[in-house]
């Protein structure tokens, strides 16, 4: 079999189950000790709580989450939560437990494809990534999404003509992955598309009735989560009316689209996923192109490889380009696909560069340290200290509140923390100081409080200084949220 550029020979090992249990229990117990001590205490983002609160009553017309709905992400949180008790440590722990599993799942997936040692190596650069690391850390969805993309990867990859199976199962899969993230099932479709037809198309013929079988499955297996999404958020017009808001006054379309704003729109998409895919590969993004150039002089390739990486990789591409995209989580559709080329061309730069142990070991250990470095030491939104910044700054936010003010006469003004105030200070009267609030945030929130509130908080450092610009000398200089406005 060969790959984008290699032939698999070039990394063959003898292949052999036990030990490839061994490694990936290792595997997962080595991410397990490397993601554990420094888990979140606090629902990390705006979605982190939204999720949360889905937990609590599932709405998504409520925002309870946000649009498309998520609602077996939601549901599998409810679960832990029943197990565990708290929603941070509930989610958190599913990123921690798929954090561990999606590295033993890249390291079956390069096995799968090419070798023991690329799936191996592959697992290395997953546990040393920045993005990865932060991501098995907090209340998002991403890591499980990671995990599950490289199950569709690992099944659709090896379906052969005729294996009704295994095609049933990326059927299954990918059905149940949309219903986790539904915009993840739209951009591996294509994927389950050309393994269909791979299987389907056998001596000649087209099996129809393995297609359909396919079709009606995954149609189900849709209709077990979208109808009691629907159900739950008010119905299907109330559901269509929530998705609309969030495509064209939510950020998704509007703003940052092609569609909206032209060049402008697309260079900072681009620069976006630029930025997320370096702290995620760091380094290794010298390795993947001083192995994409080998690549390039070689002509060699498998066009079977080339079309599974294509169809993996340029939907979800092609959306966060020209569409929408905000997140580093965001990329996890096709970053298990980097990784893979990212350890393929690690592999053949060693071999090509002569003494393949030591030079091999060498890129390994600058990659690792690098990693670790950025995730320790980093400035980047996915690192350690940048965690523990927004960690400190919502609990000191929140004992500062509780110990200066009572809920009855306390209005708190919130802008990106607006659901975390929601959350964590629910006995107070919280209201969102942008949209309809506008430049007149501070007044129409003191008309709205009424006179019996006695304190109106900024519970944001955007909005301090806010005030102190139209305000100058009211608020010294250095403020940090929360602040007490007293009437």
């Amino acid at each position: 079999m060969q790959h984008i550029g290699f032939k698999a020979r070039d990394f063959a090992v003898k292949q052999l189950p036990l030990q490839d249990s061994r490694l990936a229990i290792l595997l997962f117990i080595l991410t397990l000790i490397m993601r554990g001590p420094f888990i979140s205490t606090f629902l990390y983002h705006w979605d982190s709580v939204q999720f949360a609160m889905g937990m609590l009553q599932y709405n998504v017309a409520l925002h309870q989450p946000h649009p498309p709905g998520y609602i077996l992400y939601v549901a599998l949180g409810w679960i832990f939560k029943q197990i565990i008790g708290e929603a941070n440590l509930s989610l958190t722990s599913i990123s921690l437990l798929f954090s561990a599993l999606f590295t033993v799942a890249l390291f079956y997936l390069g096995r799968r494809i090419y070798s023991r040692k690329v799936g191996l190596v592959a697992a290395v650069l997953a546990l040393f990534s920045p993005s990865i690391w932060f991501h098995g850390e907090v209340a998002l969805s991403y890591i499980l999404e990671a995990f599950m993309v490289t199950i569709i990867a690992w099944l659709a990859y090896g379906v052969t003509p005729g294996d009704k199976r295994r095609l049933l199962c990326l059927t299954l899969i990918l059905g149940l992955t949309a219903g986790i993230r539904q915009n993840t099932g739209l951009f591996l479709l294509p994927l389950w598309v050309w393994s269909l037809w791979r299987t389907a198309f056998t001596g000649g013929r087209l099996k129809s009735k393995m297609i359909m079988i396919n079709v009606l499955l995954l149609a189900a297996v849709t209709a077990v989560w979208a109808i009691p999404m629907i159900r739950l958020s008010g119905g299907l017009a109330a559901y269509l009316q929530s998705m609309s808001f969030v495509l064209h006054y939510g950020g998704v379309v509007r703003g940052i689209s092609v569609i909206e704003r032209g060049f402008s729109a697309l260079q900072r998409n681009l620069l976006f996923q630029g930025s997320y895919i370096f702290f995620s590969l760091h380094i290794g993004i010298v390795f993947l192109f001083g192995g994409l150039f080998l690549f390039l002089i070689s002509r060699n390739y498998s066009r079977h490889n080339f079309v599974f990486y294509l169809l993996w990789i340029l939907p979800s591409v092609l959306f966060y380009t020209l569409i929408h995209v905000n997140r580093p989580g965001h990329i996890f559709t096709y970053l298990p696909a980097l990784l893979l080329l990212t350890a393929i061309a690690i592999l053949r730069l060693s071999d090509w560069l002569g003494n393949k142990r030591i030079i091999l070991f060498t890129m390994l250990m600058l990659y690792c340290l690098a990693g670790a470095g950025l995730f320790f030491l980093g400035r980047q939104e996915t690192s350690l200290p940048s965690l523990r910044r927004s960690e400190a700054r919502l609990e000191r936010a929140c004992d500062y509140v509780m110990r200066k003010t009572e809920p009855a006469g306390t209005l708190i003004l919130a802008k990106e923390s607006y659901r975390h105030a929601q959350y964590y200070l629910g006995n107070y009267q919280v209201v969102p100081a942008f949209g309809r609030w506008g430049e007149d945030f501070l007044q129409k929130g003191l008309k709205a409080a009424g006179s019996q509130v006695q304190h109106l908080i900024l519970f944001d450092q955007d909005l301090i200084d806010q005030y102190s610009i139209r305000h100058p000398g009211a608020i010294p200089k250095g403020t940090t949220a929360p602040y007490v406005l007293r009437r």
